[in-house]
């Protein structure tokens, strides 16, 4: 197991997330591995986990999350919210913040809840044929 992988499920049990998930990760590195942050975003789509990605200049406090992981040319590094305020730096590229631990069950009406985030976009890409 790379570092990558190592730091990946290393996150996933700071989200302090449930038996099944851990397996699933653990199943899912060792059948497909991680090599880089699109292998790494995929299992975290896969699982479900609510997740951001904010530059490494941001300001971490103004959002709510339970861990960061630091994405660098090195790898990934994972640090629970009260040490990543003081590890985020200047090396790293992009900081991934984890805000919560996947939902129980799926959404039943997943296609609404997704067109609730973009509701203010969509007015304005319906065309006036319509």
């Amino acid at each position: 197991m790379n570092s990558f992988e190592t730091a990946s499920l290393k996150s996933l049990r700071l989200l302090d997330v449930n038996s099944n998930i851990d397996v699933f990760a653990n199943q899912w590195v060792e059948e497909n591995g991680l090599a880089d942050l699109q292998d790494y975003l995929s299992m975290l789509d896969r699982l479900n986990v609510p997740y951001r990605i904010v530059g490494s200049d941001a300001a971490l406090a103004q959002y709510e999350f339970k861990v960061s992981v630091h994405v660098s040319e090195t790898g990934l590094a994972a640090y629970p919210r009260k040490e990543a305020m003081e590890a985020a730096s200047a090396e790293c590229e992009y900081i991934v913040l984890l805000e919560d631990s996947p939902p129980d069950k799926p959404d039943p009406n997943w296609l609404g809840s997704r067109l609730d985030a973009f509701r203010g976009i969509i007015q304005k890409l319906r065309s006036p044929a319509w």
